[in-house]
């Protein structure tokens, strides 16, 4: 009888869990995923939405894992990196985003680095992964892409 009952605890638990991760979960204000510009598209030309607001979205490739203050889209070559930033607890991105499609509206800032911006970016962003990094590696500065959002769906 007792394992009985810990086996229906363990079926109700385990459905209760995957509800929660089968749902999409919103963040700040809704959006409307139909407005929006798959990632890679958008950085075939993004100088013509610099600091306007837009919908993208993509595939979540990293989440920061101290404060759930950024995550980072896939893109096609890795470089230009894209990524969405807010201030610490206005959202927080969950590292279970990993793996799956974002939708975020807001206003898009571009940043050409400079290399020793690069280095100093790349590092500070793996020590903060708990990576090992090799400034070395870095011999071109990076453009980086980033959405300020007001609203985010993850799905």
């Amino acid at each position: 009888m007792y394992k009985s009952l810990i086996a229906a605890i363990g079926l109700v638990a385990s459905g209760m869990l995957w509800q929660v991760y089968a749902a999409s979960m919103v963040l700040g204000q809704p959006l409307n995923k139909a407005d929006s510009v798959e990632i890679n598209q958008l950085l075939a030309d993004p100088q013509h939405v610099s600091g306007q607001t837009i919908t993208v979205h993509g595939i979540v490739s990293e989440v920061c894992r101290k404060k759930g203050c950024w995550l980072q889209f896939k893109t096609a070559t890795m470089a230009p990196l894209f990524r969405l930033e807010v201030n610490d607890g206005e959202m927080v991105f969950p590292v279970s985003a990993r793996g799956k499609t974002a939708y975020a509206t807001g206003q898009l800032q571009v940043d050409n680095l400079t290399l020793q911006q690069t280095q100093d970016y790349l590092a500070h962003r793996a020590m903060e992964q708990g990576r090992h990094f090799d400034v070395t590696t870095i011999t071109q500065p990076i453009t980086i892409y980033r959405l300020r959002p007001h609203a985010v769906l993850i799905d």
